[in-house]
């Protein structure tokens, strides 16, 4: 072979390596990018697990507790309709607290289409069971202590027994309370100071030192951080329960068979740093009873309106037409009593309860 031909055949045969040395790098290219895309789409398979509680007041059956998580179990995220992958599996403290029972539940799906839930048993991590037993414990623990405290004595409380009124009409009842806004005021301040008052020492002092780890409620979702874990406890918002401070009035405007009560829903929003609960108050009026044995809601028409005719139960109810929310109209059909007609009185005002009665027109 001439030295030209020699030329050419080297020329050629470093050619046709080159060719093939660029189509591995072109293949290795390649390789990378798919691992890569597949590393994108991993890292959303596996993020970081979560951890939530559920109040469940009918679960009894492990059908029961297993339906609370299937029914909150992870979703899906989809790049295109293709293309999807499985968000992170999901822990769940289920609580039945009529029972005390408790499941811990892990929730996840299948890696591939159609991505099939599952839902089995599965321990938490100590940390994490030990903030979820001591967020319910409190939980417990609260609601124990609010229904054990013993009622507040109206007498006790100096600020409701003072009214001008006739000296054959008691001044320190509920309804004389619960139509004066600076009474109510004071109760309100005063079942706040019982309720703080016997936290400390309640079962040992356990409800304080839970409560020193800062517990919240927010809407119907109890939460803790306990020792850095974080964990929560939601209550079903149709099935939330409350516990009930009763303030009771041994003075009535009639006779009755049983004390009058103004009833506060308690609802615990956390502590302050003096450690003192900050809680919301609010009346209950189907079981608030007035005037000698009304509830708040008869008195706001709950079987109609209703006649009243003791002078010391009106001598209260005339307070509300100074403030200026008081309409009235004749009784329909000329009812008439031994005192010429009567009138059907509505009370309408921010801030009091709704009322409505017959009485003699003015």
């Amino acid at each position: 072979m001439n030295k030209q031909g020699m030329y050419l055949h080297v020329k050629k045969h470093f050619s046709i390596k080159r060719k093939l040395l660029m189509v591995s790098l072109a293949a290795l290219t390649l390789s990378c990018s798919t691992s890569i895309s597949k590393k994108d789409v991993s890292t959303n398979v596996y993020m970081p697990e979560s951890y939530e509680g559920h109040i469940c007041n009918y679960c009894t059956t492990y059908e029961q507790f297993r339906a609370i998580a299937y029914n909150r179990a992870p979703g899906i995220d989809c790049e295109n309709a293709s293309t999807c992958w499985p968000l992170a599996p999901k822990n769940f403290f289920i609580i039945n607290p009529k029972t005390g029972q408790y499941l811990m539940l892990h929730a996840k799906r299948a890696s591939f289409a159609p991505h099939a839930i599952s839902v089995y048993e599965k321990e938490f991590p100590a940390p994490e069971k030990a903030s979820y037993e001591t967020l319910y414990e409190f939980y417990q623990l609260w609601h124990n202590y609010i229904r054990d405290l013993p009622s507040l004595n109206a007498a006790d409380v100096p600020g409701l027994q003072m009214g001008l009124y006739a000296e054959t009409c008691p001044a320190n009842t509920a309804l004389a309370t619960l139509v004066d806004s600076n009474k109510m005021s004071d109760l309100v301040s005063a079942v706040r100071l019982e309720i703080t008052a016997g936290i400390k020492d309640y079962q040992t002092g356990r409800l304080s030192e839970i409560a020193a780890h800062g517990p919240v409620k927010n809407e119907n979702t109890w939460a803790l951080n306990f020792h850095g874990i974080n964990s929560t406890l939601k209550e079903p918002s149709a099935g939330v329960t409350y516990p009930y401070y009763i303030a009771t009035f041994d003075e009535m405007e009639r006779p009755a068979p049983a004390s009058d009560n103004l009833t506060f829903k308690v609802e615990f929003r956390g502590l302050n740093h003096n450690d003192q609960a900050v809680v919301s108050l609010d009346l209950d009026p189907g079981s608030s009873y007035v005037g000698g044995g009304y509830t708040i809601s008869q008195l706001d028409g709950q079987f109609g309106a209703l006649r009243i005719t003791d002078p010391c139960v009106l001598a209260k109810l005339d307070q509300l037409k100074a403030l200026g929310g008081v309409s009235s109209s004749p009784v329909s059909g000329g009812d008439t009593g031994g005192n010429g007609q009567y009138c059907n009185y509505t009370f309408r005002q921010s801030g009091y309860p709704d009322m409505t009665w017959i009485a003699p027109c003015d």
